[in-house]
């Protein structure tokens, strides 16, 4: 007998209704991301204290570009310059400011890819996103450049040590060779 282990309503966020349901979140220096399908909403401030009656508290959520959300938490990647995700409008960026910006153009024929993971490659400008259904997508952060990667079909990714690995989707693992 006794009571099951609760939350006190303090450590708690509670973001607008708009845009559906929490699809994933990053942290981005002093701000929280919290993606939904169709909206992301931004949080600044240390969150509430061990003692909530000492201060300490989290902003009211803002939301960002209207209509543009992440549809998987798999697609987010942190990298240097802010956060990547793919949306229903295709691939975005929101940089370290908070500014949204569209980076999916090129590469708007491959939107219906089933997305695995975003992983952020050996260098701090590269983004892999494995899809388990076609193409990889690199995306270039420094030149702001997509190119295709074929026969990468897989079900996740990671960086180990500084090289990329992903399970394919037949069961075998591949790791990148350096230099190559």
């Amino acid at each position: 007998e006794g009571y099951a282990a609760e939350f006190t309503p303090e450590l708690s966020i509670v973001v607008p209704q708009t845009g559906g349901a929490v699809t994933g979140g990053v942290v981005l220096d002093d701000k929280v991301l919290l993606a939904k399908a169709t909206a992301v909403y931004v949080v600044v401030g240390p969150g509430p204290l061990p003692n909530p009656a000492a201060g300490g508290e989290w902003s009211t959520p803002a939301g960002l570009p209207p209509g543009v959300g992440c549809v998987d938490q798999r697609t987010l990647a942190v990298y240097e310059l802010g956060c990547v995700f793919k949306s229903k409008k295709g691939y975005w960026t929101i940089d370290r400011g908070g500014q949204a910006s569209y980076i999916g153009a090129p590469v708007e024929a491959f939107n219906s890819l089933t997305p695995v993971r975003a992983t952020t490659g050996e260098t701090a400008t590269d983004i892999l996103f494995l899809h388990s259904d076609g193409v990889a997508l690199h995306y270039n952060t420094l030149f702001g450049q997509w190119s295709t990667w074929k026969n990468h079909e897989g079900k996740d990714g990671v960086v180990v040590n500084g090289l990329y690995h992903y399970l394919r989707t037949d069961g075998r693992v591949f790791r990148q060779t350096p230099g190559v």
